[in-house]
C-alpha cells in the first residue's frame, strides 16, 4: 500500500479529546499520544539531538516555548498492553503555533526556529494563524500518530490552518512530499526549503452517512 496523504489519514475530532488518543499497533499493543509535561522536556531534547543532530533548538528554547504554550510538544508512547501499563516513550512531535506576526515572519524567512521569539507565538488556548512543524521523531509511526495528534489538538482550533515544515534529510523531504506538502513558493523544492499543507477543517469532513 502506498503512503497516504495527510488528508486521507487525518480524522480530527470536532473538539480536543482531553485525554490520550490511542490506536492499535499492527504488531501488537497500542500507540498513544499526550501533551508533554515540563519535566519531560529534557528527555525530549536528548532524543532530538540523538535523532536529528546538534543543530536543533537548545533545551532552554524548548522550555521557554512550552511555558508559553504547552500544546507545543506531544509525546508518543507505545505499550505492549492495551491498559498502557507498560508504556515507553518512543518519539514526539513539536510545533510552533504562530500568531499573525509569526506567520508573516515565517513567510518572510525571518523566523528563527532554533531560538523562537515568543512574541511571534500564539498563547495557549488561542487559535494560531499558522503552525510550523518544529521537530518530528516518530520513526515508522507517523501514519499512526499524525491522526492521534490531530485528535488531541482538535479541528475546531487547528482545522483549516496552514502547516509549514522544512526537511533536513532526503528521507524527510520525500516524506513531506508524500504527505501532500508542497513548496511554499515556486522556488521551494529542496532540502532546507519551506513546504506547506492546509489542514482540513470541519467543512472538509465528509458527513457520517456519506458513501
Amino acid at each position: 500500500m502506498g503512503k497516504q496523504g495527510l488528508t486521507e489519514i487525518l480524522d480530527f475530532s470536532v473538539k480536543p479529546t482531553g485525554g490520550e488518543p490511542g490506536a492499535p499497533h499492527p504488531e501488537g499493543g497500542i500507540v498513544f499520544v499526550r501533551m508533554a509535561r515540563f519535566d519531560e522536556i529534557g528527555t525530549l531534547h536528548q532524543l532530538t539531538v540523538s535523532q536529528i543532530g546538534q543543530q536543533v533548538a537548545p533545551l532552554e528554547a524548548m522550555q521557554d516555548v512550552y511555558r508559553h504554550n504547552p500544546e507545543t510538544l506531544w509525546i508518543i508512547f507505545r505499550s505492549a498492553n492495551e491498559d498502557r501499563s507498560q508504556a515507553k516513550l518512543v518519539g514526539y512531535y513539536g510545533f510552533l503555533h504562530l500568531n499573525p506576526a509569526g506567520h508573516e515572519a515565517l513567510e518572510a524567512r525571518t523566523l528563527r526556529p532554533r531560538q523562537p521569539d515568543l512574541r511571534l507565538l500564539a498563547a495557549a488556548g488561542q487559535r494560531p494563524a499558522a503552525v510550523y512543524v518544529w521537530a518530528v521523531v516518530a520513526r515508522k509511526l507517523t501514519s499512526l500518530t499524525i491522526p492521534l495528534v490531530g485528535k488531541g489538538l482538535g479541528v475546531k482550533r487547528y482545522g483549516g490552518l496552514p502547516f509549514y515544515a522544512t526537511a533536513g534529510t532526503l528521507g524527510g523531504l520525500n516524506g513531506l512530499k508524500g504527505y501532500g506538502f508542497t513548496g511554499a513558493s515556486d522556488a521551494d523544492d529542496k532540502l532546507g526549503d519551506l513546504f506547506q499543507f492546509y489542514m482540513p477543517g470541519e467543512a472538509d469532513r465528509a458527513p457520517p452517512d456519506a458513501a
